[in-house]
Parts: structure tokens; sequence; C-alpha cells
């Protein structure tokens, strides 16, 4: 990127309008606080990139994302270790007020990739514009390491190559792929997942208003912080849609406590299906973002 064929390729790319993504991006350019961190680091830089409101304060006054508020979905602790598929990073992408498409690349095409990569690489108009995430085998670009996620910041007509805005910087600086080749590091397995890698086109939601609870305590079971969290909500609509008409707070209620009551701390697999349910039927509604300490 910085060598001199890179400069040439970075002002072809720039001078062909595939370059849009790079600049919102490398304002909110940062490195991976953990090396397990790779999806969240991206995703903090797109949200930031975006100019989401996280909706609660990082420090001071700010409202800002940093990896540490990116913890629904799967808990920073196991994120730490496990890393995340693409799958849990469009689910971090959507329950943050984003809108992902996610495209694994075994049921993708390279030119496909391609058209995607185009696409997101020259809108010019910033709340239309779209960025796209890679989530790859570095072993395939012949780099140490293995699963990485990182954001494409451009790309060169001239040489067919992605400008990927590395965040694991102390490892490697932003640099150009071939895309056939940065393509093919996407179809292996995830071992984790059982899926190829692929990508995902993230772009800003029109509206906010998600209501997402982030449970803070792991020291209880899931049944037990159901029916403190039942408690708490029907609370929280009491206070927050008082005025609200009777028919749109009954039906709403009655969307939380089919939600709720059908968590059992035994059917883990099930509670995912039911807050992206939950959060679905909440996401045209006036809601509040609630931490929920757990205790």
């Amino acid at each position: 990127f910085g060598s001199n064929a890179g400069r040439v390729m970075f002002q072809d790319a720039l001078s062909s309008g595939y370059m849009e993504s790079f600049f919102p991006l490398i304002e909110q350019f940062r490195t991976q606080d953990e090396p397990a961190f790779c999806g969240i680091s991206t995703l903090a830089m797109i949200l930031n990139a975006c100019q989401v409101d996280p909706g609660r304060l990082w420090k001071g006054p700010w409202r800002w994302y940093s990896e540490k508020l990116l913890d629904c979905c799967k808990p920073l602790r196991e994120v730490e270790t496990e890393g995340l598929t693409i799958a849990e990073f469009t689910c971090l992408a959507k329950c943050n007020g984003l809108i992902p498409t996610q495209i694994l690349a075994s049921e993708s095409s390279e030119e496909d990739f391609r058209k995607h990569v185009k696409a997101c690489s020259s809108e010019s108009k910033e709340e239309n514009r779209p960025f796209l995430v890679v989530s790859y085998t570095r072993k395939g670009l012949g780099q140490s390491g293995d699963g990485h996620f990182s954001p494409i910041g451009g790309y060169c007509p001239n040489t067919d190559s992605c400008l990927i805005l590395d965040v694991a910087r102390f490892k490697y600086p932003p640099h150009f792929v071939k895309l056939s080749t940065l393509y093919k590091a996407m179809l292996p397995l995830d071992k984790t997942s059982g899926k190829s890698r692929g990508f995902v086109v993230v772009k800003k939601a029109p509206t906010q208003g998600q209501l997402l609870f982030r449970f803070k305590g792991r020291e209880h079971e899931i049944s037990t912080l159901a029916a403190k969290l039942q408690n708490r909500i029907h609370k929280l609509l009491d206070e927050e849609i008082a005025h609200s008409k009777q028919d749109v707070k009954s039906t709403m209620v009655n969307i939380v406590e089919r939600c709720l009551s059908a968590i059992d701390s035994k059917q883990g697999p099930v509670v995912k299906n039911y807050c992206h349910a939950f959060a679905h039927n909440f996401r045209k509604c006036e809601t509040t973002v609630v931490d929920y300490p757990g205790k």
C-alpha cells in the first residue's frame, strides 16, 4: 500500500472512482485490541464510519463505538478466545443499527463478489453508502494465521485488486490483494461453523429503534434471567409507552410474553432465534435501549 507500486494502484483506484469507501473508513481506522477481535474491531470501524449512535456512553460524555460496547450476541470473553463466525458478525451488525447482507463464498461466485466490491467502492452518496467486510483465511493469501475479518477500502480496476484495511496492523499494514485470490481465500470451511467464509455488505439502517438487552451478569440461569427480564419489560412498557394506544401496547406485551415464555435454560439454541424475533417485532416501534445487569 505504501510502496511505489501500491501508490500507483491507489491513484488508479482513486481516479477510477473506486475509493469512496476509503475515506470514511480511514477516518475511523483502528487496530484490534485482542488477537481474536478482528471481527468486532472491523464492526466498530464501520459503525463509527456510518455515524451510528450506540445509545450509551463510551467515556465521559462521548457516545462512540469501541470493541467493548459490542457485547451483545456473544460475550466478549468468548470472542476474545474464539473470535466470531460470519453469522455472529452479521448478528452483531444487525443488533447495532446496521442492515447486513451476508453472502457465503460457497453460495456466490468470483464475478458476484467483484460486482459487490465495485458497488461498495464507488457509492458516493453518504446516506446510501454500503461497506464491504470480508471473512477469509490468511493462509489463502500466504500470510500467517487463519480466519480473519477486515473491511475493503477500495478497488483497483487495472490490476483487479482489493485494498484490505487490515485491522491487525501489528501484523500487516493495509495492502492490495488480487480479487481472485481473496475470493479463493473465502472458500475454505470455517471449522467452527462448518461452512465457508464469505463477505457481508453493511449499511446504516434508515431508522434506529431496536430494543436491545445486553446481559452483563452471567451468574444466573437463562430461565432466571428471563423471569427478571419479563418483570423489567412490563415496567419499561408502562413507563415508555404510557401514552400509546391500548391495542399497540397489548400487542407489544403479547410479543414480549411469547418470546420470553419460550426461553428455557435447556434450550440454548432456541434463545438466539427468539431474540431475533423479539428485535424484529420491536424494530418499527418507539423503543429504548436497556442495559440489564442481570441481578
